[in-house]
């Protein structure tokens, strides 16, 4: 372990341990991180959203400097993004209050896309990037949910390489872009005009006349759902937060310029990108028509009201099986099989000797030699 509140020693302890292999986990904070000088670090594991996405390519750029495949999980909740957002809102001001929410939007963008996650990175530091043509194999936990499970028929990939999983919304957003506008001004979070559209007594008060037909229009819908839809609104630019007066804990909903545009356009359709918890929380007598710019176009499918459980790194990613079980090894090649323990004993022994050395010369393992040279 290793966090401010321990003694220098304790610290440095830690430090040296980990560097050296003593240790082959620590739970630290992010300054642990940021600060550790260890080329074979194969696994980086977030409890909890990073706070924007620049920091958590920093942070995650400290696994696999040797050149060896790592891994990286991140383990997060919504409540994660809304403390992330108070703390923003009570530490910073203008100018850089809307940058520090881009930075947000794009870490919480990242977190719930069905697109590649590696894409996702390098095209936020880069516009540039080349999408991926198609899902690939150990990219990351996106790519490999596509090609391994059955939902991989929502997937589309245009000529260009882009990739998409879109519903159309068009109608549950103008319900939401009107009750936000005219009902509440701008001068509320998302809770109470879901809560209105769904009609819920608590908002009664707010009906007038002018708006008295959007008063539980949305109520087949459930809460869930709509602050799903909420939040990926608000992800690709059609909400906007704005701070208003001396709001510490929280910010307004407002329609962006790109929203009014739609809305004041009548224009009935508004493809959006469905996030997994879009699709989990949507109901299963309903049916999601699903889109994309492909050549096979769109396809409609039922989505179940509860979703499987999806574990990160649930999946196997290899099978192994004995080599007596392939018939041309067991015939042909009796005498490498024979070798095997041998070579696992070799391995043990240069893994110590590399350990001595590395406490000779106090430094790490893999100062001494990297695990691919052994």
């Amino acid at each position: 372990m290793y966090h401010a509140g321990m003694s220098e020693k304790a610290k440095n302890e830690a430090h040296h341990g980990f560097i050296q292999d003593k240790y082959t986990t620590i739970v630290a904070t992010v300054a642990f991180g940021m600060g550790i000088d260890k080329s074979d670090v194969r696994k980086i594991i977030h409890y909890g959203s990073p706070k924007d996405i620049e920091s958590y390519y920093q942070e995650i750029g400290r696994a696999g400097r040797d050149g060896d495949p790592a891994v990286c999980h991140a383990f997060w909740s919504q409540k994660d993004i809304v403390m992330n957002r108070s703390r923003i809102n009570k530490s910073m001001r203008e100018p850089y209050l809307s940058h520090a929410f881009e930075m947000l939007r794009s870490m919480e963008e990242f977190l719930t896309s069905m697109r590649c996650r590696r894409y996702l990175l390098l095209s936020h530091f880069d516009p540039s990037t080349a999408a991926p043509s198609q899902p690939r194999s150990s990219c990351c936990d996106n790519c490999d949910w596509q090609i391994n499970n059955q939902q991989v028929i929502f997937i589309f990939y245009d000529p260009d390489g882009s990739s998409s999983k879109c519903i159309d919304v068009g109608k549950e957003a103008r319900w939401l872009f009107r009750v936000i506008d005219e009902v509440y001004k701008g001068y509320s979070g998302l809770a109470k005009p879901v809560d209105f559209v769904r009609g819920l007594e608590k908002e009664k008060s707010r009906v007038r006349d002018s708006t008295r037909s959007f008063y539980g229009i949305g109520k087949e819908r459930s809460d869930k759902w709509w602050k799903a839809l909420g939040a990926q609104l608000r992800i690709h630019g059609w909400l906007t937060e704005i701070r208003k007066g001396d709001m510490a804990f929280g910010a307004c909903v407002n329609l962006s310029s790109k929203a009014k545009k739609w809305y004041l356009a009548n224009t009935e359709e508004l493809m959006l990108e469905a996030s997994p918890l879009l699709l989990a929380a949507s109901s299963a007598k309903n049916k999601v028509t699903v889109a994309g710019p492909s050549r096979t176009g769109g396809t409609t499918a039922n989505v179940e009201d509860e979703p499987k459980t999806r574990v990160l790194g649930l999946k196997q990613l290899r099978r192994y099986l004995p080599a007596t079980s392939y018939p041309s090894l067991k015939k042909e090649s009796t005498g490498l099989l024979e070798a095997i323990p041998l070579v696992e004993e070799l391995r043990r022994l240069l893994d110590n000797v590399r350990m001595d050395l590395s406490k000779e010369q106090d430094c790490g393992p893999f100062q001494i030699a990297s695990n691919k040279v052994l």
